[in-house]
């Protein structure tokens, strides 16, 4: 797959990458990445938000405490701050690598790969 790189900031990568985020939708497969990352489902939250909807509209009580939801509400806070970072970063396409929340690596399912494809491309300017 053809790999694309993007520079949000114009400033120099640092030698380590010290946050990456991946976005990718929940059938895209990321390797192994052995990095502490940050993955991105772009499409959890109109599936977690669905199923909510869903559990709510079968309940016969439609009666609910926030204790009860607190789990599932989590989940879908934690995906609409996943879409929020995308609308950030202007993704344009998945998957996505972000590193340092500076330079985006488009069409690469591998950490690993992007970080060596960006440090290549950097040394070369």
């Amino acid at each position: 797959m053809m790999r694309f790189w993007t520079s949000l900031l114009l400033m120099p990568i640092m030698a380590h990458a010290t946050t990456t985020e991946v976005f990718k939708t929940s059938l895209m497969e990321l390797n192994d990445v052995g990095l502490s990352v940050n993955v991105c489902n772009v499409d959890d939250y109109k599936r977690l938000t669905t199923s909510l909807t869903k559990s709510i509209e079968n309940k016969e009580h439609k009666t609910f405490s926030l204790t009860e939801m607190a789990p599932e509400l989590a989940r879908i806070n934690e995906a609409a701050k996943c879409q929020q970072s995308m609308l950030n970063y202007e993704i344009k396409k998945l998957p996505a690598i972000v590193f340092n929340q500076k330079k985006v690596i488009y069409g690469e399912f591998d950490v690993h790969a992007a970080l060596s494809f960006l440090k290549r491309r950097v040394e070369s300017l």
